[in-house]
């Protein structure tokens, strides 16, 4: 499974437990953004909510594949 940078970033975060508000000032993003990734995220990964998400991806039943360019910027 590919996702954007962003939508990665904002599984991330809500992986680590983090709500909307709180993945929106972590991320430098507004909330209603937070939200619509989530949704195409949930889309995605065929979840039905934000926890089976978790479970999905925190089990290893999904994997997430980030572009290698954005990997190679965030590590420089």
């Amino acid at each position: 499974m590919q996702l954007t940078p962003a939508r990665a970033d904002v599984l991330s975060e809500l992986c680590r437990g983090f709500g909307n508000a709180s993945i929106g000032r972590r991320l430098g993003i507004a909330p209603d953004t937070v939200k619509s990734h989530i949704k195409d995220v949930l889309a995605a990964l065929g979840a039905r909510d934000r926890t089976h998400a978790v479970v999905l991806v925190s089990s290893g039943q999904v994997r997430v594949l980030v572009p290698l360019d954005y990997r190679s910027r965030v590590a420089s």
